[in-house]
């Protein structure tokens, strides 16, 4: 997703911050994530290791997803006007997360997992904060919103809302991967 229309109509490319092994394939956002709701991770689970990155395959799949719905957001010019039909209060920033109970900074952290051989991801462009996943224990995926406020509100898994939340980022991610893939013109 990193054409944007700019300000004058044209279509721009912008480079992202996360590496391409730091973002799941359709197949993973949409059906491992998604359609079986891997919205936590304990270390404690019987989970079998993902073939390739040898960690518990939903930590892996838990972390690349989070990292996809927060690049949505801050590189892909996320609508969330749909979001905002569930709050009084206008919604200022939002974030996910899978350790924060806040938003700290003006792009959120990235999870990232190093190579199988245990060497960082050479294709890591930028120094922006990562978080090496393999080094956690316990993740819970987390909607951070802020509002105009200054408040934060903290939704997770165990919401009644959290599903319905998600289900808004979702239908856009959906709505994207369609034929044609790309941002649809109406």
């Amino acid at each position: 997703m990193p054409w944007i229309t700019n300000k004058n109509g044209d279509k721009e490319y912008i480079v992202s911050k996360y590496a391409k092994e730091e973002l799941p394939t359709w197949a993973e956002m949409h059906n491992d994530f998604w359609l079986q709701e891997i919205f936590a991770y304990n270390n404690s689970e019987n989970d079998k290791n993902d073939l390739y990155w040898k960690i518990p395959h939903r930590k892996f799949i838990l972390s690349i997803c989070c990292n996809q719905l927060n690049k949505m957001i801050y590189e892909d010019e996320f609508d969330y006007s749909e979001l905002q039909k569930h709050f009084l209060d206008k919604i200022e920033r939002i974030q996910f997360s899978l350790i924060n109970h806040e938003i700290k900074n003006d792009f959120p952290e990235i999870y990232t997992i190093p190579m199988p051989s245990g060497e960082e991801n050479p294709f890591i462009l930028n120094n922006h904060e990562r978080i090496n996943v393999k080094e956690i224990d316990m993740l819970s995926l987390k909607l951070i919103i802020r509002f105009d406020k200054g408040n934060d509100m903290v939704i997770n898994q165990n919401s009644e809302k959290f599903k319905t939340f998600l289900e808004i980022f979702m239908k856009q991610y959906i709505e994207y991967f369609k034929e044609p893939i790309g941002w649809k013109n109406n």
